[in-house]
């Protein structure tokens, strides 16, 4: 049995589901998304690597070189900083710049002092004093 006028007209009417690229008939290449890391290279501008600078960076607070994985430098002094030797302690390397407690805008913490004696004489011994009886 032939197919119908229209059954033929509607699958006419339907587009390919499989079409096939025209080739351009311009004859330049179409744009690249990506470039190689040669040509970025090629092109890219020369930029010196200062390693020595911070070789000899020591803590501040510590006075110590070593554990140079944990050192923090600030970035407005480049003074060092370990991790543990600041106050409060820091647990991870922080995102983005990062400034020394003196170049901080931040107010420092005020200690709370908890009274946990009496002297004699009625005044009041601190844990953090420094003073002997």
């Amino acid at each position: 049995m032939p197919p119908s006028s229209s059954t033929a007209a509607a699958a006419a009417q339907r587009p390919s589901p499989l079409r096939r690229r025209t080739t351009s008939t311009s004859s330049s290449p179409p744009p690249r998304k990506w470039r190689s890391m040669e040509d970025v290279m090629r092109s890219a501008k020369y930029a010196v690597a200062e390693h020595d600078d911070y070789s000899r960076a020591v803590c501040k607070r510590c006075g110590s070189g070593d554990r140079d994985e944990e050192l923090l430098l600030c970035d407005r002094c480049d003074g060092g900083f370990h991790m543990l030797c600041l106050r409060p302690i820091v647990v991870r390397l922080p995102i983005g710049s990062w400034y020394c407690p003196t170049c901080s805008d931040h107010r420092p913490i005020k200690q709370h002092l908890q009274p946990w004696a009496k002297t004699p004489n009625g005044d009041t011994n601190y844990s953090n004093s420094s003073t002997n009886m």
